[in-house]
């Protein structure tokens, strides 16, 4: 274990950091609470043996991690959940009771940085960034406007990461040239706060709104909506990661958002190629 920190947080939930030892998707969930659903190949390199095998759960693990998927989540104008992996998955728990949770993300593969983010509640199945219900960047007239969801009911001034998005100014973004962005939103994903998603079968009942819990990264923080965000450490080597544990983590279903933080652009260096992590977790009441 290369570095720890331990912060305390209201209602007594306790964080700890720690190094983990040795095209167009919609969100699809993989269950930390069931067999995991093995991976054994890769899109580069030889094949891996999924390091899950043999668990009964709390172990899945991706061969389509993004270098940049959650990296671009902690820019102004947000990342594209598409590539977080570019199969769009997320990873979820359920708690039955208030628990201590330790969840790692290790890298199988070199090159990936692992960083994630752990929010209460869940994506609908299916979800994905600029559905008409929840849009990215929406338009009437030809001009911008406000979005349905996203927007805070005025006064309000907006700041990055802080929940909100200001689609009609754009003023965390560059704001407007004429009437339109200098730098509109290239996704919804916010790895600093809470954001929502649709499906295309939005309204009624398919949005919903993930509540930011915490983050883990190299990265420096810039939210402001809450939550708690920890200090990692760059690498790029096979076996390591980040691991973030807590405790007192109240009843009910949970999002982890985990991907790369090596580069961001687009060189090819940059956006391939996919590569191999494995996320796991464990609870006790």
């Amino acid at each position: 274990m290369d570095h720890v920190q331990t912060i305390r947080m209201p209602l007594t939930t306790l964080l700890v950091l720690a190094v983990a030892s040795p095209a167009a998707a919609h969100v699809a969930y993989r269950n930390l609470d069931a067999a995991p659903t093995l991976v054994t190949t890769t899109f580069s390199g030889s094949p891996i043996a999924d390091p899950c095998a043999g668990k009964t759960s709390g172990c899945q693990s991706s061969n389509a991690f993004t270098r940049y998927g959650w990296l671009n989540g902690t820019s102004s104008t947000l990342g594209d959940s598409h590539f977080l992996t570019v199969n769009a998955e997320f990873w979820k728990f359920h708690l039955a009771v208030t628990s201590t949770v330790t969840i790692s993300f290790t890298q199988v593969q070199a090159g990936l940085d692992p960083a994630f983010s752990v929010y209460r509640g869940l994506l609908p199945t299916a979800a994905h960034d600029d559905i008409p219900f929840d849009p990215l960047n929406p338009t009437s007239g030809g001009c911008s406007i406000a979005s349905p969801t996203d927007a805070h009911s005025p006064p309000y001034v907006y700041l990055n990461h802080d929940g909100y998005r200001d689609t009609l100014n754009y003023t965390t973004t560059g704001g407007l040239v004429g009437c339109l962005p200098a730098n509109p939103y290239r996704g919804q994903f916010d790895a600093f706060a809470s954001w929502s998603m649709a499906n295309a079968n939005s309204p009624p009942g398919n949005w919903s709104r993930i509540t930011y819990i915490a983050s883990v990264s190299a990265t420096a923080f810039t939210g402001n909506n809450g939550g708690t965000h920890v200090n990692g450490t760059h690498s790029t080597t096979v076996g390591t990661g980040e691991t973030l544990t807590l405790v007192g983590l109240a009843a009910g279903d949970y999002t982890i958002a985990a991907g790369g933080e090596a580069c961001s652009g687009t060189a090819g260096s940059c956006t391939s190629p996919r590569l191999y992590g494995t996320v796991t977790y464990t609870h006790t009441p």
